[in-house]
């Protein structure tokens, strides 16, 4: 029997693409020009998946054909923070009818790409109805998240990166597993096991479920795919009232070489003559518009814009400023663009909107 399956987790996550704000601590800098982050590509060199001898099925902890056996998933799952680099890919489908008998169906895929020196992220999710992928790049400390075509949101973010994609999603304890041999997986020997049980407690709609997991002698899981019989779930496209769910886990190129670079459409958040305080920090741009925090003091800030702006041949056309708010309008040529300047707790906010 499972401790612990996350089923409607999966269902909802898109809503981990969802970058929070907040304000970072920086120790504070005299003010001088700075632009919008580099782009940056990463790539990262083949290096061999570890091997070993293949434990004995002693050493496994199983014996092939016998019942009754403890899988300890925890421990697997964490050995994947011990690889360089890989793929991972996630399937999702539900089918079934509805109380009236009407076809219900309901898809999610999601690939994700990891690489741990130096850290970088690439995701990408399509399910039912969704007209355009969902895309999320991490390249160091700098997010970008692609919604449909040419709509980029980048934001920084200090936090160490965690994957999206886990079969921890789906168990981190399994008993009486089956051992049913050694087979190569994805180009990776494994040992693969069987999981059958009538009924799980979390969560209650899920019935019958068999799971084969496959595990490789280096310790951690290749590949894991789930059936169940599923009865009155919302899937967002219907609820079945009677219907079947299939999850599939797969890992993919372990310790290949992997390029991940900035999107085309993210590269010009900010453009080269726009500045931006040095410690800005939390820089979010989507569609035109930047914003950003700084700990930088209010008269700085202004400051800052009215001497920085001129010196990158920007006109201040209008000024409206107030205790704590002001509002600089700088033109070039036909181009027109508004900053912003809120003071805040421990220094200023700053929105920057770009009008060509």
């Amino acid at each position: 029997m499972r401790k612990r399956i996350i089923f409607a987790a999966v269902l909802i996550l898109a809503l981990a693409l969802t970058i929070g704000c907040g304000v970072l601590p920086s120790g504070k800098k005299a003010p001088e020009a700075t632009q919008a982050p580099a782009t940056k590509e990463v790539s990262v060199k083949e290096t061999p998946a570890p091997t070993e001898a293949p434990p004995t099925k002693e050493a496994a902890g199983a014996k092939t054909g016998e019942e009754g056996q403890e899988l300890d998933l925890e421990k697997y799952f964490a050995e994947l923070d011990k690889l360089n680099s890989y793929k991972a890919k996630l399937t999702m489908r539900a089918e079934g009818t509805d109380k009236d008998g009407n076809p219900v169906k309901w898809s999610l895929e999601m690939s994700e790409i990891v690489v741990k020196n130096p850290p970088a992220q690439e995701v990408t999710m399509t399910s039912s109805g969704q007209e355009a992928p969902l895309s999320f790049i991490r390249i160091g400390d700098q997010q970008y998240i692609l919604m449909g075509e040419g709509t980029c949101m980048s934001t920084t973010e200090k936090e160490a990166p965690e994957t999206f994609i886990s079969p921890e999603d789906f168990a981190t304890e399994l008993t009486d597993a089956r051992l049913v041999g050694t087979e190569t997986v994805n180009g990776i020997k494994a040992k693969h096991y069987v999981y059958v049980g009538e009924s799980l407690p979390i969560p209650m709609f899920i019935k019958e479920v068999k799971e084969d997991i496959w595990i490789a002698t280096e310790g951690y899981v290749v590949k894991m795919i789930v059936e169940a019989k599923i009865e009155d779930v919302d899937v967002g496209t219907g609820t079945i009232a009677k219907g079947t769910v299939h999850w599939a886990y797969e890992l993919l190129d372990v310790n290949k070489p992997f390029k991940i670079e900035v999107p085309e459409s993210c590269k010009a958040s900010v453009p080269e003559d726009i500045v931006m305080l040095p410690d800005a920090a939390d820089v979010s741009s989507m569609m035109g518009m930047t914003t950003y925090n700084s700990e930088t003091s209010f008269d700085e800030a202004v400051n800052f814009y009215k001497t920085e702006m001129a010196a990158k041949g920007w006109k201040l056309a209008d000024s409206t400023e107030m205790e704590g708010m002001a509002m600089l309008s700088f033109t070039k040529g036909d181009r027109n663009v508004q900053v912003t300047i809120q003071s805040q707790d421990g220094g200023v906010s700053v929105m920057i909107m770009t009008q060509q």
